[in-house]
Protein backbone atom coordinates (compact mmCIF):
# COMPACT_ATOMS: atom_id res chain seq x y z
CA UNK A 1 0.00 0.00 0.00
CA UNK A 2 2.99 2.77 0.35
CA UNK A 3 4.34 1.79 -2.86
CA UNK A 4 1.17 2.47 -4.25
CA UNK A 5 0.55 5.86 -2.22
CA UNK A 6 3.23 7.25 -4.59
CA UNK A 7 1.91 6.72 -7.49
CA UNK A 8 -1.59 6.77 -6.44
CA UNK A 9 -2.82 8.66 -9.10
CA UNK A 10 -1.25 7.20 -12.00
CA UNK A 11 -1.99 3.88 -11.20
CA UNK A 12 -5.92 4.56 -10.68
CA UNK A 13 -6.25 6.58 -14.04
CA UNK A 14 -4.30 2.84 -15.17
CA UNK A 15 -6.45 0.72 -13.62
CA UNK A 16 -9.49 2.02 -15.04
CA UNK A 17 -7.69 1.80 -18.75
CA UNK A 18 -7.23 -1.90 -17.88
CA UNK A 19 -10.46 -2.33 -16.78
CA UNK A 20 -11.99 -0.67 -20.21
CA UNK A 21 -9.70 -3.20 -21.75
CA UNK A 22 -10.54 -6.22 -20.23
CA UNK A 23 -14.32 -5.90 -22.19
CA UNK A 24 -12.08 -6.38 -25.18
CA UNK A 25 -10.94 -9.68 -24.27
CA UNK A 26 -7.97 -9.50 -26.75
CA UNK A 27 -6.30 -6.75 -24.91
CA UNK A 28 -7.24 -8.07 -21.57
CA UNK A 29 -4.10 -10.08 -21.15
CA UNK A 30 -1.56 -7.45 -22.22
CA UNK A 31 -4.10 -4.58 -20.25
CA UNK A 32 -2.93 -6.75 -16.98
CA UNK A 33 0.58 -7.29 -18.13
CA UNK A 34 1.46 -3.26 -19.09
CA UNK A 35 -0.13 -2.97 -15.48
CA UNK A 36 2.29 -5.53 -14.15
CA UNK A 37 5.27 -3.54 -15.67
CA UNK A 38 3.83 0.01 -14.37
CA UNK A 39 3.69 -1.48 -10.69
CA UNK A 40 7.02 -3.28 -11.24
CA UNK A 41 8.14 0.39 -11.83
CA UNK A 42 6.02 1.56 -9.08
CA UNK A 43 7.28 -0.82 -6.64
CA UNK A 44 11.03 -0.83 -7.22
CA UNK A 45 11.23 3.06 -7.19
CA UNK A 46 10.68 4.22 -10.26
CA UNK A 47 7.72 7.03 -11.28
CA UNK A 48 5.44 6.16 -13.86
CA UNK A 49 2.82 7.74 -16.51
CA UNK A 50 0.57 6.52 -18.64
CA UNK A 51 2.46 6.83 -21.70
CA UNK A 52 4.45 3.99 -20.45
CA UNK A 53 1.21 2.04 -19.74
CA UNK A 54 0.78 1.95 -23.28
CA UNK A 55 4.48 0.94 -24.63
CA UNK A 56 4.23 -1.76 -22.19
CA UNK A 57 1.03 -2.41 -23.82
CA UNK A 58 2.60 -3.09 -26.91
CA UNK A 59 5.92 -4.60 -25.89
CA UNK A 60 3.92 -7.10 -23.52
CA UNK A 61 1.13 -8.08 -26.12
CA UNK A 62 2.21 -11.69 -27.11
CA UNK A 63 4.48 -12.18 -24.19
CA UNK A 64 0.75 -11.53 -22.57
CA UNK A 65 -0.81 -13.93 -24.36
CA UNK A 66 1.84 -16.42 -24.02
CA UNK A 67 1.43 -15.87 -20.46
CA UNK A 68 -1.69 -15.82 -20.34
CA UNK A 69 -3.12 -18.62 -22.71
CA UNK A 70 -2.14 -21.54 -20.69
CA UNK A 71 -3.23 -19.56 -17.24
CA UNK A 72 -6.83 -19.19 -19.10
CA UNK A 73 -6.97 -22.57 -20.47
CA UNK A 74 -5.56 -24.70 -17.31
CA UNK A 75 -8.30 -23.07 -14.99
CA UNK A 76 -10.75 -23.94 -17.32
CA UNK A 77 -9.91 -27.65 -17.53
CA UNK A 78 -9.29 -28.02 -13.65
CA UNK A 79 -12.95 -26.00 -13.12
CA UNK A 80 -14.63 -28.41 -15.84
CA UNK A 81 -13.12 -31.43 -14.16
CA UNK A 82 -14.34 -30.19 -10.71
CA UNK A 83 -17.39 -30.11 -12.15
CA UNK A 84 -17.39 -33.59 -13.73
CA UNK A 85 -16.14 -35.09 -10.48
CA UNK A 86 -19.41 -33.08 -8.77
CA UNK A 87 -21.96 -35.21 -11.00
CA UNK A 88 -21.07 -38.49 -9.58
CA UNK A 89 -22.74 -39.83 -6.83
CA UNK A 90 -19.70 -42.42 -5.70
CA UNK A 91 -17.91 -41.33 -2.21
CA UNK A 92 -14.17 -41.33 -3.57
CA UNK A 93 -15.65 -38.29 -5.98
CA UNK A 94 -15.40 -35.82 -2.97
CA UNK A 95 -11.73 -36.70 -2.98
CA UNK A 96 -10.99 -35.61 -6.16
CA UNK A 97 -12.74 -32.82 -6.19
CA UNK A 98 -10.76 -31.61 -3.42
CA UNK A 99 -7.70 -32.67 -5.25
CA UNK A 100 -8.74 -30.72 -8.22
CA UNK A 101 -9.22 -27.55 -5.72
CA UNK A 102 -6.34 -27.69 -4.14
CA UNK A 103 -4.64 -27.89 -7.83
CA UNK A 104 -6.71 -24.54 -8.65
CA UNK A 105 -5.45 -23.19 -5.95
CA UNK A 106 -2.07 -23.70 -6.41
CA UNK A 107 -2.32 -23.36 -10.39
CA UNK A 108 -3.87 -19.49 -9.12
CA UNK A 109 -0.61 -19.16 -6.41
CA UNK A 110 1.80 -19.90 -9.00
CA UNK A 111 -0.22 -17.29 -11.47
CA UNK A 112 -0.09 -15.06 -9.39
CA UNK A 113 3.54 -14.58 -9.36
CA UNK A 114 4.58 -15.82 -13.09
CA UNK A 115 4.23 -11.97 -14.65
CA UNK A 116 6.39 -10.13 -12.37
CA UNK A 117 9.15 -13.05 -12.07
CA UNK A 118 9.28 -12.36 -16.20
CA UNK A 119 9.50 -8.84 -15.65
CA UNK A 120 12.42 -9.08 -12.56
CA UNK A 121 14.01 -12.00 -14.45
CA UNK A 122 17.20 -11.84 -17.29
CA UNK A 123 15.89 -14.72 -19.35
CA UNK A 124 12.29 -13.92 -19.78
CA UNK A 125 11.16 -17.50 -20.67
CA UNK A 126 7.72 -18.42 -19.92
CA UNK A 127 9.15 -22.23 -18.62
CA UNK A 128 11.60 -20.08 -16.37
CA UNK A 129 8.76 -17.83 -14.91
CA UNK A 130 6.65 -20.81 -13.98
CA UNK A 131 9.31 -22.69 -12.74
CA UNK A 132 10.31 -19.72 -10.44
CA UNK A 133 6.87 -19.12 -9.28
CA UNK A 134 6.43 -22.64 -8.40
CA UNK A 135 9.01 -23.01 -6.77
CA UNK A 136 7.99 -19.54 -4.61
CA UNK A 137 4.72 -20.80 -4.39
CA UNK A 138 5.35 -23.80 -3.00
CA UNK A 139 8.46 -22.71 -0.70
CA UNK A 140 6.62 -20.79 0.81
CA UNK A 141 2.88 -21.86 0.98
CA UNK A 142 1.82 -19.75 4.24
CA UNK A 143 3.80 -16.66 2.89
CA UNK A 144 1.14 -17.21 -0.62
CA UNK A 145 -1.48 -17.58 1.28
CA UNK A 146 -1.29 -14.79 3.59
CA UNK A 147 -0.60 -12.35 0.07
CA UNK A 148 -3.39 -14.04 -1.61
CA UNK A 149 -5.55 -13.94 1.81
CA UNK A 150 -4.46 -10.35 2.13
CA UNK A 151 -5.46 -9.37 -1.44
CA UNK A 152 -8.18 -10.80 -1.06
CA UNK A 153 -10.10 -9.68 1.58
CA UNK A 154 -9.05 -5.69 0.39
CA UNK A 155 -10.83 -7.18 -2.84
CA UNK A 156 -13.87 -8.00 -1.06
CA UNK A 157 -13.71 -5.04 0.96
CA UNK A 158 -13.66 -2.73 -1.97
CA UNK A 159 -16.36 -4.34 -3.80
CA UNK A 160 -18.65 -2.41 -1.29
CA UNK A 161 -17.11 0.74 -1.84
CA UNK A 162 -17.29 -0.14 -5.78
CA UNK A 163 -15.36 3.28 -7.13
CA UNK A 164 -12.50 1.98 -4.79
CA UNK A 165 -12.61 -1.61 -6.58
CA UNK A 166 -12.67 0.53 -10.27
CA UNK A 167 -9.46 3.12 -9.51
CA UNK A 168 -7.96 0.33 -7.38
CA UNK A 169 -8.57 -2.88 -7.67
CA UNK A 170 -6.85 -4.36 -9.97
CA UNK A 171 -3.62 -2.35 -9.22
CA UNK A 172 -3.53 -3.26 -5.70
CA UNK A 173 -3.04 -7.30 -6.89
CA UNK A 174 -0.14 -6.83 -9.26
CA UNK A 175 1.42 -4.24 -6.72
CA UNK A 176 0.95 -7.07 -4.03
CA UNK A 177 2.58 -9.53 -6.75
CA UNK A 178 5.42 -7.01 -7.79
CA UNK A 179 6.46 -6.22 -4.19
CA UNK A 180 6.19 -10.02 -3.74
CA UNK A 181 8.40 -11.04 -6.19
Amino acid sequence: LRGMWDDILPLGVMNVITLLLQVTVVLGPPAMAALHAMSYRAATGYAIKTEQYFGALREYFVRAWIFGAPGIIVNVLIVYNFLFYNSMQADWAVWVQGAWLAGLLFWNAIQFYMFPFLLAQTDKRWRVALRNSALVAGANPLYTFVLLATGALLTGLSFFLLPVFMFFGLALWTMLANTAV
